[in-house]
């Protein structure tokens, strides 16, 4: 099976050769791997990446910060053609078994896209999946790291990017993927995690794509709900607010204008305060 690997950075490079070489390593003979990393942005904080060794195949440069639609979509559009294209986080960790258990299950659902259990838990599933045990099961939602697309899947993501820039645009992608008719399966047993556990979970740039984001995808997805999106919102920008965060009350304010404005792409860069 011919597999590439697409990983944004933003120059960890320490996690991003642990990556790299334990994958490597876990390879069969049966398996052609190749990477193709994305430097997402100009905030190196390490070596560059062409300091990896074994060097890696293909390195994309930027010298702005694309996002997480756009850190994936720029590696999958240079990669080369093959049969499954394994999308990751620079600091994803997958214990010995998980990533031949993900190969399994592209053997096992040739047709479908495949997602590892971020952390184990995470999915976003259907009822007939609540008693999830430990055999691949038909999911709805999943995150960019531990995806495993097909050449179509690969296609319909290059053709219709969300413009969400950062949050539930790998969701976007999930919805396209399903209304194109393309199952995506869940391996419980494929547990993907992330080395590095933000303390960013509530900052101004986040909430303002938490919540714009939210309600660009209610609006693409017809999934309903926005007037309660809103209101719940507006409630947590409330809260900020009376809290003394003001930035964080702004921002989603700020959000919830461009969300139903219509809004897209970088409105605001990570670590950023609104204006």
């Amino acid at each position: 099976m011919k597999v590439t690997v697409v990983i944004p950075t933003i120059e960890r490079v320490a996690d991003l050769s642990a990556l790299i070489g334990f994958l490597r390593s876990q390879a069969s003979p049966g398996v052609d791997l190749s990477f193709v990393v994305v430097q997402n942005g100009p905030v190196a904080r390490e070596p560059h990446v062409d300091e990896i060794h074994p060097p890696i195949e293909r390195l994309i440069r930027r010298s702005e910060y694309l996002g997480s639609e756009g850190g994936f979509l720029t590696g999958l559009q240079v990669a080369q053609q093959c049969e499954r294209y394994l999308l990751l986080d620079e600091d994803a960790t997958l214990d010995p078994e998980s990533f031949d258990r993900l190969l399994a299950a592209c053997s096992a659902f040739p047709d479908a896209v495949i997602s590892g259990s971020h952390n184990g838990h995470g999915w976003w599933i259907g009822q007939s999946a609540l008693g999830i045990g430990s055999e691949p099961v038909p999911i709805t939602r999943a995150p960019w790291s531990g995806l495993v697309l097909t050449p179509a899947a690969r296609s319909i993501a290059l053709s219709s990017p969300s413009q969400y820039f950062f949050l539930w645009d790998d969701y976007s992608l999930c919805w396209k993927l399903e209304h194109a008719g393309i199952q995506l399966i869940g391996v419980p047993r494929a547990v993907i995690g992330n080395r590095i556990k933000s303390s960013e979970s509530v900052t101004p740039w986040r909430a303002y794509y938490r919540c714009r984001n939210e309600l660009l995808y209610r609006r693409d997805t017809g999934s309903g709900g926005m007037v309660r999106a809103l209101l719940m919102r507006a409630r947590f920008a409330a809260g900020a607010v009376r809290r003394g965060n003001l930035a964080v009350g702004a921002a989603v304010y700020r959000g919830m204008v461009d969300g139903l404005m219509d809004r897209r792409g970088m409105r605001m860069l990570p670590g950023s305060a609104p204006e």
